[in-house]
This record gives C-alpha cells, sequence and structure tokens, in this order.
C-alpha cells in the first residue's frame, strides 16, 4: 500500500539571502511505502503512520509559521488539501492592510515548485458560501446585498445587508458577516474595496427594494 504525501524536509543554510523564507526549506513530494514485515500492511500500520504523519505535520507546520512571523508578524499560511495537481499554499495576512506589502513582496519571491501553488491571500469562493462563527451560522443563499456609494472614496463601496437574524451591534454576528463576505470575494479584495457594511433584517420584497 502507498499513501501519497506532501511533507517538508529538513532546514538547511540558505543559498540566497534575498530569498529568506522560502530557501530555508526544501519542498518535495514523495511516494512512502508502509507496511508490516511480510510485505503487506494492516489497518493498524496504516492509523499508526498516519497519526505520525499528522503530529509529524503539526511540529512542522508550527516551525514554518514561527519563521514566517520572524519575516513579518502579521503573515501566516494555508496548506490546501491534497489533490490530484497538488496542494494550494496560500500566504495570508487575515485582512491586515498593514501587513499587505510584506505579503505582495514574500509572494513576488516565491519560487516555482513542482507539486505546490502558492498563492497571495485567501481567495474568493463565490456567491454561495456557508460560515459557521460563534453561535451564527450563515448562508449567502439566505442573506441579500445591495451595494452603497462611498461618498468619501469612489474606489469603495459599502454593502447593506439583509439577513434572517437579529440585525443587531453583536460583535460575534459583525465578524461572520464580515468573514463570509472575504470568502465570497476574496481577502485582498474585501479589505481594499469594502469600506462598511449594515446589516437590516430580512423582510418582504426586497428584490423589488434593489437587493440582490
Amino acid at each position: 500500500m502507498k499513501f501519497r504525501i506532501i511533507k517538508y524536509y529538513d532546514r538547511y543554510q540558505p543559498q540566497i539571502i534575498d530569498k529568506p523564507f522560502y530557501n530555508g526549506y526544501q519542498w518535495e513530494d514523495k511516494w512512502i511505502n508502509i507496511g508490516s514485515s511480510n510485505g503487506y500492511p494492516t489497518v493498524e500500520d496504516a492509523k499508526k503512520y498516519c497519526q505520525k504523519y499528522k503530529e509529524e505535520q503539526e511540529e512542522i507546520l508550527t516551525s514554518v509559521d514561527e519563521d514566517l512571523k520572524q519575516y513579518s508578524e502579521g503573515l501566516s499560511l494555508e496548506i490546501g488539501k491534497l489533490g490530484t495537481n497538488g496542494r494550494k499554499l496560500t500566504l495570508t495576512a487575515d485582512g491586515d492592510v498593514d501587513y499587505f506589502e510584506d505579503l505582495i513582496n514574500l509572494y513576488e519571491q516565491s519560487p516555482v515548485l513542482d507539486f505546490w501553488d502558492i498563492v497571495a491571500f485567501k481567495q474568493g469562493k463565490g456567491p454561495n458560501v456557508k460560515i459557521t462563527f460563534g453561535n451564527y451560522h450563515l448562508n449567502s443563499k439566505n442573506m441579500w446585498f445591495m451595494p452603497m456609494e462611498n461618498a468619501e472614496d469612489e474606489q469603495q463601496l459599502g454593502l447593506q445587508i439583509a439577513l434572517d437574524e437579529n440585525a443587531t451591534e453583536d460583535e460575534d454576528l459583525l465578524v461572520a458577516v464580515y468573514s463570509l463576505i472575504e470568502e465570497m470575494i476574496g481577502e485582498y479584495e474585501c479589505a481594499t474595496l469594502l469600506s462598511y457594511f449594515e446589516l437590516i433584517t430580512l423582510s418582504n420584497n426586497m428584490e423589488e427594494q434593489g437587493f440582490r
């Protein structure tokens, strides 16, 4: 039995000083065989291997994150699921525009890797998004949106959002709504284009009121 894995390998001395983060690690795709002494793996063999790999992966990810914080304390990374074409490695500033320049500089230095797709900023997933934050479970299909102009900056806009929740100034609800918008349109777009949003309670005839 073979398990397709992606892992980080041991640190080595960086050769190029203008890429301090990427050159601290070697990224590789590798086949690893596991099995019992007779060459046939058991379910227990697989479970032990997977648990060991999970623990090893968490330790290495923690180490990588610490090194990334030394480059810029506002950056972090997200590892996507393993697919037929590899994994996606997303560099993110978690929506904090103060660190966008650091992120862009790091992304522009990124090497071309066979089994990794390095992406700058969390990407938008489109109009159909579900999210849970605290006690709130939001589904974009159950929400209505209407763009609003920003009189102070024509390059930015606001949103009036109607949802089937008690539209009060609840901090968890505000975070949940912002996170949902970010997932819909992407981290960079949400932080640079959206200047504010206003929540209202869902009512009848939303489309006639200009909502979509």
